[in-house]
This record gives C-alpha cells, structure tokens and sequence, in this order.
C-alpha cells in the first residue's frame, strides 16, 4: 500500500501518570503537552516534507480517548492519524495492568496513517496473551502486520 513499501515509523513513551505535582493531578498536562510537541515533530517529518504513509507507535499512558492520544489524530483540520484498534485471542483489549489498584488499561498501540490504514492486515492489531505474558513487564505486548506493496 506504501509508496515503494517505505513509511516513516515513529516510538514515543509519554510521561506515567504518576506525579508528585498537586496542580497536575494523574501528569495529564505534561502528557499533553509531550503529545502536542510530538505530533507537531512528525507532522513537520512527514506532512510538510510531502511524506503520507507513517505509524506512530508506543505507551501513550493514557487511554483512546484522552487529551494526549487526541494531539495524534487531528490537528485543526489535518487528519493525523487513527488508532489501529487491537484485541487479544479472547476479545480483550487491554494492554496494561495495574495491580496496585487491580486496573486493566489499553495505553499502548499503533496510530497510522490514513493513506497506510488500508495495508493493516484485517484492520486491526494484536494483543498478545501468551501464559505468564505479565512476567517481565505489567503491558502487554501490542504488534500488527502491515503488508506493502512495492511499485
């Protein structure tokens, strides 16, 4: 689907939602405000510089909905991006557990391009669920397969 099977990929990590800053309760500004400054950094890499086909990957630490994951999906009248929406083999879509407070979250995953969605095979990703998957770290790993096609 890709322009010669080439896109730009980009890994963020957004600040946790843990905080010691009373007037930023849950880091939601900082997490805004590092969204907005990433998105403006990928819009200049690819929109300005004519480039479409793009994957915006990564720990958002906040859910579909938020402030920050917003920053990647529009900006003014520019469409960005949309969320690759991914499941496990039982339905389940989350990707984060918090055990401390016994929460299940989805903070991790694909943001792509419109003019690179149609080569996500099925539409949607993966998440992994594998015995003792929660081992080595409380996320869940998170992959989708793309399929391009050279020119």
């Amino acid at each position: 689907q890709s322009a010669g099977g080439v896109f730009k990929l980009f890994v963020v990590h957004l600040k946790s939602r843990w905080t010691n800053i009373i007037s930023d309760p849950k880091s939601l500004q900082r997490r805004t405000f590092e969204a907005k400054a990433c998105r403006d950094r990928i819009v200049e890499r690819t929109f300005d510089m004519g480039i479409t086909d793009f994957i915006i990957v990564g720990d958002f630490n906040d859910h579909p909905e938020s402030a920050p994951l917003q920053r990647f999906y529009k900006r003014g009248d520019l469409e960005i991006g949309t969320l690759v929406p991914a499941s496990d083999s039982r339905g389940e879509r989350w990707t984060h557990y918090y055990s401390r407070e016994k929460v299940y979250s989805l903070v991790d995953g694909f943001i792509v391009s419109t003019s690179l969605f149609p080569g996500i095979e099925n539409k949607c990703g993966h998440i992994v669920d594998i015995p003792d998957v929660l081992k080595g770290s409380d996320h869940r790993m998170v992959y989708l397969d793309l399929i391009l096609t050279p020119d």
